[in-house]
């Protein structure tokens, strides 16, 4: 009997997020491929972060950088293993693009989608 692969939190995100960023933004795509390869025997996916409306509709969610150590590292994937792409201090709120089953945050810095932990952010939504 041939089954189908589950249709997984990573790719749904994948899905609603695509249209946001050029083919270019190949970290993401390959980042979140990789933890969704990873998560195949999981069946359970993460809650969405709640969502408030703002008064002309839309949605817009942030993630919030917090630690008391200094700045936290952005990086090219869901990991520290994954190059830096830069530091940004605590406060520093970012555009938020999806979340990994890791606990990870893929954020919108600059032109780039870079990844920081969960350990060092929270979503907020304004």
């Amino acid at each position: 009997m041939h089954r189908r692969k589950p249709y997984t939190h990573a790719a749904a995100i994948i899905s609603l997020f695509a249209f946001h960023f050029k083919a270019s933004d190949g970290a993401l795509m390959a980042a979140v491929a990789e933890d969704d390869a990873g998560q195949q025997a999981m069946t359970e996916t993460q809650p969405e972060p709640e969502q408030e409306q703002s008064v002309d509709g839309q949605t817009t969610i942030r993630v919030l950088i917090k630690s008391s150590g200094g700045k936290v590292n952005i990086r090219t994937g869901n990991g520290t293993s994954y190059s830096r792409i830069t530091a940004v201090a605590p406060g520093t709120t970012l555009e938020y693009v999806a979340s990994a089953f890791n606990g990870w945050q893929a954020v919108k810095i600059g032109s780039q989608v870079g990844w920081v932990s969960g350990e060092y952010s929270e979503i907020t939504s304004e």
